[in-house]
């Protein structure tokens, strides 16, 4: 998952590079403002070593700016998760494998801090919000992430969201809390894309 996070960050770091090589002078970077509306489609991949674990998600959405550098949103997404568990017994190992399939509903708030990297409008931000999933063993869960933005131009937008910082949920009739980096959840990156004039 290092290495994973790693790859996201490069990614991000080369696209700022390629922003910043092919903008003129028609296409600089517009922050969004209060009244902004958007769009945007999430893609996230997830892996663990131990134990092996791994998790794809495709999550399309929209949002709102209710103020220059905080905008509520939301998700619907597809959320894929396999993994395999070992448990060690006096007499030897046991194993137990398995995977699930859900249709998920993600709130969220969001705020953002504006800064120019290498020429380019861009942004860090923390994301809070409030997973309620279809049918899963964990139904709901409460998290905490931070993220990555560049602005290349007034309609389009980058996002890299990192794996999160806190989360609390329910799993089986159970409460689950984590803090601190959790770098077995996924990195998701979003292409954005914001309606009107603006």
């Amino acid at each position: 998952m290092k290495n994973l996070l790693i790859v996201s960050l490069t990614l991000a770091t080369l696209l700022t590079a390629i922003t910043v090589k092919g903008q003129d002078n028609s296409t600089v970077s517009a922050l969004p403002l209060k009244g902004s509306k958007f769009i945007n489609g999430q893609v996230g991949i997830g892996y663990n070593d131990l134990p092996s674990n791994f998790s794809i998600t495709l999550a399309p959405g929209f949002g709102y700016f209710i103020r220059d550098n905080k905008a509520l949103g939301a998700r619907v997404g597809f959320y894929y998760n396999s993994n395999s568990a070992f448990t060690i017994y006096n007499n030897g190992n046991s194993a137990a494998f398995g995977s699930d399939v859900n249709i998920g509903f993600n709130p969220y708030g969001r705020k953002y801090y504006y800064a120019t990297v290498l020429g380019v409008k861009s942004a860090l931000f923390a994301e809070a919000g409030f997973f309620i999933y279809s049918f899963r063993s964990t139904p709901w869960s409460f998290y905490l992430n931070p993220g990555f933005a560049i602005f290349p131009h007034k309609h389009w937008a980058f996002e890299l969201n990192l794996p999160n910082v806190f989360s609390l949920g329910a799993t089986n009739g159970n409460f689950n809390f984590q803090a601190g980096l959790n770098l077995s959840r996924s990195t998701g990156f979003s292409v954005v894309y914001f309606l009107g004039k603006r």
